[in-house]
């Protein structure tokens, strides 16, 4: 049963992609989230739970006595009363007034995955009350952090208020995951299972994997050759972002190191919002936000690279979806691009953050593009994620605890 609060979103569209990849190797996975419920033959279900979700008996005794509910209030309004001043691309509370364990197909399930749960999930009464094994996929750092979802937004955040409530979410998360029985965290990348482990949130007996997300290869497989529209000039390179000006996705340093650029270029923009870049010699032409697959999958294609400058990025779909096409990816050593990005190979990483060292990239690229070859980089995709691939190593970790679970799993 793979949980998610939305089915868009990064987080929302790999958790979409691995339930359908589970279904074809013959696994009963079925999907919830606000926007759409999957059963467990992937059908689409009416679902009318998150429009009005009757409170369990407990949970009426609980408001009826004040419990739980007065601390949830006393969170809310002091997260109003610090919000206005916390600069960050997003907060979110531990807690929630959907109780999960209601939902039929939770009650189903033989096993929960989670995915990305805030606003839909109730940490202190799921985890001590669910008694079925929990598997985790971390899409960013919130499962370990408090409020924020991104190291960097914690430490910009550091006063007083926004502290202590922070470090309040950390305690609470922290006491419900010595309720749960069984705990797998998945993540795509090993820098955030590394980032997991440090934080010392969750119980030490919890197992951790690193499982990268899984791509739909057959969408990638269009023999029309792009090759020759990837040579040409000026050059052409995209950037993609559901916000273009989100600040842990690098759009000030891209701003600036586009700015610097001495060659031309024609930029595509792809998501909300707009970017501005003085600069005579950059054209920027923007496809809005685009939903179709198969028009993303075109415009990334054709372009001779991705620019990625995140600050902080676990594993970018867009990476995925880039290299599956066969265009390098162009951004900073952090990451998730860190562990698949080989200069020269499949794209160019700065090894300094900043707006600088990304100009350097882009003008290094733009004398080396003929040298990077579609066909491999696709085959590496090809090797790394495949959805079927992805999701038979998933079935494997579903079923290790239960055929030995004195062994210890390993990433």
């Amino acid at each position: 049963m793979h949980i998610n609060t939305s089915a868009s979103g990064g987080a929302g569209i790999a958790a979409r992609r691995m339930q359908e990849a589970l279904l074809a190797q013959g696994v009963q996975a079925g999907f919830l989230s606000k926007t759409l419920t999957l059963g467990f033959k992937g059908e689409q279900l009416s679902d009318p739970f998150f429009k009005y979700n009757k409170p369990s008996f407990i949970s009426r005794l609980k408001n009826k006595l004040g419990w739980h509910r007065k601390k949830q209030l006393q969170f809310e309004q002091l997260l109003q009363a610090i919000e206005p001043a916390i600069k960050a691309e997003i907060i979110t509370s531990p807690e929630s007034d959907f109780d999960l364990l209601q939902h039929p197909l939770v009650q189903q399930a033989d096993i929960i995955h989670l995915h990305w749960v805030n606003g839909i999930l109730d940490y202190p009464s799921f985890f001590k009350a669910i008694d079925k094994p929990v598997f985790w996929t971390l899409h960013d750092m919130n499962p370990f952090l408090g409020l924020y979802h991104y190291r960097e937004d914690e430490t910009r955040n550091s006063g007083k208020s926004a502290h202590e409530l922070n470090e309040s979410f950390k305690v609470i998360k922290k006491d419900a995951y010595q309720q749960l029985k069984a705990l797998h965290l998945v993540s795509p990348s090993q820098w955030l299972i590394e980032q997991a482990k440090a934080s010392g949130i969750f119980p030490i007996d919890t197992k951790y994997s690193v499982l990268a997300n899984g791509l739909d290869l057959e969408m990638y497989s269009d023999p029309k050759d792009n090759d020759f529209l990837k040579q040409e000039e000026p050059l052409k390179l995209i950037y993609v972002s559901d916000r273009l000006e989100n600040p842990r996705k690098g759009a000030d340093l891209l701003r600036d190191a586009l700015s610097q650029l001495s060659i031309p270029v024609r930029l595509v923009t792809m998501g909300a919002g707009s970017m501005q870049v003085n600069n005579p010699l950059l054209d920027v032409q923007s496809l809005g936000f685009i939903e179709d697959e198969s028009e993303k999958v075109k415009a990334i294609s054709q372009a001779a690279a991705l620019l990625l400058p995140s600050r902080e990025d676990n594993l970018p779909n867009t990476m995925l979806e880039a290299l599956a096409a066969g265009t390098p990816v162009l951004g900073f050593k952090i990451g998730g691009l860190a562990e698949h990005i080989t200069d020269g190979f499949n794209g160019l990483l700065a090894k300094e953050l900043s707006a600088t060292a990304l100009a350097s990239v882009i003008e290094q690229f733009h004398k080396q593009k003929q040298d990077f070859e579609s066909t491999k980089i696709k085959a590496y995709a090809q090797e790394h994620f495949d959805a079927n691939n992805q999701a038979k190593k998933l079935v494997n970790r579903y079923l290790e605890p239960r055929n030995n679970p004195q062994k210890p799993q390993t990433p």
